[in-house]
Order: structure tokens, then C-alpha cells, then sequence
């Protein structure tokens, strides 16, 4: 067992025993700042999609968790009229569906050390045999891969709130501000992949 003085301040101890460096926090910190905006302005992008009016009433993505409304936006997106929409809805969808799980498996799964693999976290076990809702989520944290789920959460980010302002009719969008969105997302679609599946891509790598 790894030995630490008592005045130690949580965040080495959290180096110490689970091996997540001030590195690593710091970049854990960024990931969930931006995917708790992401999860935000999502709603007001799905209003703008579906021209809906929310003045005085609930709204229809107010009892939403963030993986509904990543759907929502996808499905609706794909049926409007504006071609570009119709790939960029699904892509942001596809794109924010494994950031997002990735951050909730950190937010709220149990951490692993470095002498089981980690650091890492899993989330959604059955550890007494106990039947979950969802599926089981197992997530690695490396520098390379915190900053590949950041440069996709600030991807979404972005593409939400220009999306959301174009189809809102905002005098300051620039011509051509939809197709700048899709290059940077179909460069992060596979990186998404990478950071929320890398687990499963490690074991099958191995067998």
C-alpha cells in the first residue's frame, strides 16, 4: 500500500494511490467544463432545429437527460429541410453520444488504480450481481486520449452554438459557417470512437 504524510492535500493523494496526475486532472477538468456547456446550448439547438418556442411553457427537452437530447437533435436534424443540417445533426449525435458517456464514466464511475490497470474508471457494474439499467462502461484516462475527448467536446461545443445561430437567423453568422462544421467533425468521429471504445479495442487487440 502506498504511504502518504497526513497533511497531504487531496490532489496528491488522488496521484498517489490512483495514479491521476495533476496532468491528467487538470485535463479531466477541461473535458467536463465543456461537455457541462455542450449539454447546455444542445437544448437551445434543438429548439432552433425544430423551431420551437419555448416563451412561457416547458419546454419539450426540459425533463431531457443529455443522451436524449443528443438523439432528439440527430433525429430531428435529419429531417429538416437544409442538407447540411441533415449531416451535421447526426454527426454531432454520433459524436456527443461517446464524449458524453466517456465524461459520465469519469464523473461518476468508480476509479481503478495503476496496479489494476488504471488509472481508469468503470461505471454501471454489477458488482453484487444486481441488475443495471445500462450497460457497463470501462474507460481509460491518458493524456492522449483526455485531450482527443477534449478537442471533441470543444468540436461540439462550437458546431452546437454556430448551428444554433445560423438556423436562429443571428446577423453576425458568416456565409459558409455550415460547411466549415463538417471537416472538424468527421475528423473527430473516429477519435470519439477511440476514446470511449479504447477499452474494448485494447481486448480485442489481445485476443
Amino acid at each position: 500500500m502506498a504511504t502518504i504524510p497526513a497533511n497531504a492535500t487531496a490532489i496528491q493523494k488522488l496521484g498517489r494511490f490512483f495514479g491521476m496526475s495533476p496532468e491528467l486532472l487538470q485535463r479531466v477538468g477541461a473535458l467536463v467544463l465543456l461537455c457541462g456547456m455542450v449539454e447546455n446550448q444542445i437544448e437551445h439547438a434543438i429548439w432552433a432545429v425544430t423551431s420551437e418556442d419555448p416563451s412561457g411553457k416547458r419546454p419539450s427537452t426540459d425533463k431531457q437527460q443529455i443522451s436524449d437530447r443528443l438523439k432528439t437533435l440527430g433525429e430531428k436534424a435529419a429531417c429538416h429541410p437544409n442538407t447540411l443540417v441533415q449531416k451535421i445533426g447526426p454527426l454531432v449525435a454520433s459524436i456527443g453520444k461517446d464524449i458524453t458517456e466517456y465524461r459520465n464514466a469519469i464523473a461518476h464511475g468508480w476509479i481503478m488504480g495503476p496496479t489494476i490497470g488504471g488509472p481508469s474508471f468503470v461505471s454501471n457494474h454489477a458488482w453484487f450481481g444486481e441488475l443495471r439499467k445500462r450497460e457497463v462502461v470501462s474507460v481509460v484516462t491518458t493524456e492522449t486520449l483526455l485531450d482527443m475527448a477534449i478537442e471533441c467536446a470543444e468540436t461540439l461545443w462550437m458546431t452546437i452554438t454556430r448551428l444554433t445561430a445560423y438556423l436562429a437567423g443571428a446577423d453576425a453568422v458568416q456565409p459558409g459557417i455550415l460547411e466549415s462544421m463538417l471537416d472538424p467533425l468527421e475528423r473527430c468521429r473516429p477519435k470519439a470512437v477511440e476514446v470511449r471504445h479504447c477499452v474494448a479495442l485494447m481486448n480485442s487487440e489481445k485476443s
